[in-house]
């Protein structure tokens, strides 16, 4: 423990500025420190402040989770009220997009025999199937 060294100084006891001047240097350092991790932050990792602003708010951070196509399939999912679908087997075999497709979509599950089938926009819908809605990246075709 350290001792507080006291000055008599015109008859009167003072404490010697010792005590101030280390406190000074401490809460510095510490500033430093925060300005040092906000500087991190902004700069340095890619961190967007308006995810963290809008958190609590529906659908937030979507756009940075996952692909326009993924969060077009959900749309399409939710504004025609379609429990459950299929997806071709070109969409299947891309194993990165098929996990999130298949995860982003969760309550409405993926159905082997499900009506609805998504394709890409570019693909070619099976014979046996009427096109039901079209987006941008996704269309989906009811069998």
């Amino acid at each position: 423990m350290k001792q507080v060294y006291l000055k008599i100084l015109d008859g009167k006891i003072k404490k010697k500025q010792y005590l101030m001047k280390n406190r000074k240097v401490y809460f510095f350092f510490i500033a430093l420190c925060i300005l040092q991790l906000f500087y991190l932050l902004y700069h340095r990792s890619d961190f967007k402040f308006t995810i963290l602003k809008n958190s609590f708010n529906i659908n937030s951070g979507r756009a940075y989770a996952v692909s326009s196509e993924v969060i077009e399939s959900n749309n399409i999912l939710i504004n025609n009220k379609i429990n459950n679908f299929n997806m071709s087997k070109k969409l299947k075999n891309d194993t990165y997009f098929y996990q999130r497709f298949v995860e982003f979509n969760y309550p409405i599950r993926i159905k082997i025999n499900s009506k609805y089938i998504f394709f890409l926009i570019d693909e070619e819908i099976t014979n046996d199937c009427i096109l039901y809605k079209a987006g941008v990246y996704l269309k989906i075709a009811k069998c």
